[in-house]
């Protein structure tokens, strides 16, 4: 019994990062970019986790297409690796450039989560990610920022009166390009907790560096630091982003 409680509040745990919509690894805002008509990507990336409750190892798939040069369209797919290992919730969206200035960019994000995954990484509900993002560039700085608005449906009496129905989300992020090839980037917000008895707010800060070899082609390492009410959560992982 107390094992399979451990793996239950490490699945739920996890569960975390999908309560807002994702952005590209290590980040947790999302930027105002596209990849244009016809371009697609591939992202991949790993990540260990860790806080007083245990420790998991998890993943993420995302597929991204360029509708045209003012939409993409992506679906996505968590993983666990640690054991129990599993497939989480499924999700698809869009992210739609409505206003593209000389240096600033502003888009609409779109993301809904269905509950496909499996029974010890996946949740109740369907969930409904909006983002809206603005992007700005200035020399060799780039600076994005969200708000963020994630709306649930729970299927499960139980799971409805221990979870907010709405989760709010404010962040931005900051990326300096230290040579052609390699950005430093630092990211910081505040989210609605989770869960109900879990205080209101919750600040984060995520560190990072983005390695891109050649035009194509990124690599990412980041930090992830979150202060909870009930415990102190930290994420350290890498990833990857192809275009083609």
């Amino acid at each position: 019994m107390q094992k399979l409680r451990k793996t239950i509040l490490l699945a739920a745990c996890a569960l975390m990062t999908q309560s807002v919509a994702r952005a590209a690894h290590p980040l947790v805002t999302e930027d105002a970019n596209l990849q244009t008509s016809g371009k697609q990507q591939i992202e991949f990336n790993g990540d260990h986790w860790s806080s007083r409750k245990g420790i998991s190892q998890i993943g993420n798939l995302t597929y991204t297409y360029g509708y045209n040069d003012q939409l993409d369209l992506f679906f996505s797919s968590p993983v666990r690796w640690s054991s129990p290992g599993a497939l989480g919730d499924l999700s698809v969206g869009s992210k739609y450039l409505f206003s593209s200035q000389e240096n600033t960019n502003w888009a609409w994000k779109t993301e809904a989560f269905f509950p496909t995954g499996a029974k010890t990484y996946g949740s109740d509900r369907y969930d409904l990610a909006l983002t809206l993002v603005r992007t700005e560039s200035i020399g060799p700085w780039v600076i994005h920022g969200n708000l963020s608005l994630n709306i649930r449906q729970h299927r499960q009496a139980l799971a409805d009166a221990q979870q907010r129905d709405q989760l709010w989300r404010s962040s931005v992020a900051v990326l300096r390009a230290i040579t052609p090839q390699t950005q430093l980037l630092a990211d910081t917000g505040i989210a609605q907790a989770d869960q109900k008895n879990d205080g209101y707010w919750q600040p984060y800060l995520v560190a990072g560096l983005i390695y891109s070899p050649v035009s194509n082609l990124d690599l990412d390492i980041g930090f992830k630091y979150q202060k909870k009410t009930l415990s102190t959560e930290k994420q350290i992982g890498i990833g990857m982003a192809w275009r083609f």
